[in-house]
């Protein structure tokens, strides 16, 4: 019996779409904020276990949000302009003959959940990616159990374009992509290895 497990990919088209309303509670951050950060002690824990990332994820270029209280990080998401391709959790990479924006790894501290941070988080992304993106599409994806997320991004404007399978069976593991309507034919979604 093979296990199966799901991630959806999410999309919303950056042409011809209103901009999304960004209240600039989430805020692009330079490097130069984490080490005040860091320097201050007023970094939240997963600043410290994550430096190394945090650094070379800044190097490659992604693009760092976050919502700072009271001098301390709460929440935090990256962007990946001008991407040909994303990833996932499952170690299968998603790619695309179109330039996409990828939004990813969001994450708010549990003390501050349920304020819109989110929410306000996707709007700072994608306003970066319309203005500043050679991008055609923004994209995330989101496991189905995840329903805070999923929520969040549909109500940003975002639709289910495909879903990824990942199927596992006595340690062998395959994957297969399916289309939700435009996402395989308009972004030209293919599965890599």
């Amino acid at each position: 019996m093979w296990s199966d497990q799901a991630l959806h990919l999410l999309g919303l088209p950056l042409t011809g779409q209103p901009h999304l309303i960004d209240d600039n509670r989430v805020v692009h951050v330079t490097s130069g904020e984490v080490e005040r950060w860091l320097a201050t002690r007023r970094a939240p824990k997963w600043w410290n276990t994550h430096r190394a990332l945090v650094d070379a994820r800044l190097t490659e270029g992604c693009k760092l949000f976050a919502h700072v209280s009271d001098g301390v990080p709460v929440h935090r998401a990256w962007l990946t302009m001008s991407a040909t391709r994303i990833g996932s959790d499952f170690g299968f990479w998603v790619g695309t003959n179109t330039p996409i924006a990828v939004l990813w790894d969001d994450f708010t501290e549990p003390s501050a959940r349920r304020g819109g941070l989110q929410k306000a988080s996707i709007a700072s992304r994608v306003r970066l990616a319309q203005l500043h993106g050679e991008s055609l599409w923004a994209m995330a994806t989101v496991r189905p159990d995840n329903s805070a997320s999923l929520r969040s991004y549909e109500a940003s404007g975002f639709k289910v374009v495909a879903t990824l399978h990942r199927a596992c069976r006595f340690g062998r593991v395959r994957g297969r992509l399916t289309s939700k309507g435009e996402g395989l034919e308009t972004l030209h979604l293919r599965l890599e290895g």
